[in-house]
């Protein structure tokens, strides 16, 4: 809480009021979302220690971005199909510089029944899936020069336990 009191209000409210609104504005009454617990994680990029820590690695000590796109993700499921999972919804904020687009990277991409759609990071978007019904994969953030950092708060809201 000390390093980022913003995320964690943002988590716990979060948590707190929108597992109510879920069960019974999206009738996900079956889901019986945990008003008091949730699962959430930080990501934060820095293009210029992505450069910095690829040059170390391939010996490339230029300035020019290295193309780290190559590395296909595949899509997944959050569960990964694990029934017993209690991961229902998932939550993805983004917070980028305002002038952050999609050639900067850092989106989100679903897939399905052969369908894709991607969701670009933009600043202060909230992105909700269901967790264990529908594909997806984090897409690279590359960043830019006069955009360096992006970042994203993923939480999870869980099933009640029975």
């Amino acid at each position: 809480y000390a390093d980022s009191p913003r995320c964690t209000e943002f988590v716990v409210s979060l948590t707190r009021h929108m597992p109510p609104l879920l069960n019974d504005a999206l009738e996900l009454s079956d889901y019986n979302l945990d008003e008091s617990a949730s699962m959430g994680s930080l990501t934060f990029f820095d293009r210029k220690s992505q450069m910095s820590a690829l040059a170390m690695l391939t010996g490339n000590n230029t300035d020019e971005p290295i193309d780290v796109t190559g590395a296909s993700r595949s899509f997944e499921y959050v569960t990964a199909g694990n029934e017993n999972d209690a991961r229902k919804i998932s939550c993805i904020y983004f917070f980028t510089p305002a002038d952050w687009d999609s050639s900067c990277g850092g989106g989100v991409a679903f897939e399905k029944e052969g369908d894709q759609c991607v969701v670009e990071a933009k600043r202060d978007r909230l992105v909700l899936f269901k967790s264990d019904s529908l594909l997806y994969k984090h897409l690279p953030w590359k960043g830019r020069d006069g955009l360096e950092n992006g970042a994203c708060i993923v939480t999870h809201l869980v099933r009640k336990r029975e």
